[in-house]
């Protein structure tokens, strides 16, 4: 009864981040490496991106700028912003030549493609969504 306890503990205290990217491939590539640091959250389409957003309150969204249908991923910095002012947005793309638009759109980080995911979890880490590991 104690280990479902503290199993249950750390379940509780794990952070939520919402990966918004509509290339299953990159999805999975973050989270293999991410596997039992985080509760993910999927949208898999433009409609669910706010709805889970809302309805889950993730700590942190990493946020493709290419999306479904054309749109693009700084579209929803905003309303993101506009829900909560302290989410963590980092930005994902293979354009680097927008970073310094995306993050004055309010993004917090900016990340290429293919991300470099020993970077991004010391930026996860820096910004207390990770412990130790």
């Amino acid at each position: 009864m104690e280990r479902t306890e503290t199993k249950s503990t750390q379940i509780q205290a794990m952070k939520r981040v919402m990966i918004v990217d509509d290339m299953e491939s990159s999805r999975n590539v973050i989270l293999r490496y991410f596997r039992g640091d985080f509760e993910f959250l999927i949208p898999k389409s433009e409609p669910e991106v706010m709805q889970q957003f809302k309805d889950k309150k993730p700590d942190a969204i990493l946020l493709d700028r290419m999306l479904w249908n054309g749109r693009h991923g700084d579209d929803f910095i905003e309303a993101f912003r506009k829900e909560n002012p302290k989410i963590i947005i980092v930005m994902v793309s293979g354009s680097p030549e927008r970073q310094e638009s995306l993050l004055q759109k309010g993004a917090d980080a900016f990340f290429g493609k293919p991300v470099d995911l020993s970077r991004l979890r010391n930026y996860l880490k820096s910004k207390g969504l990770l412990s130790g590991k």
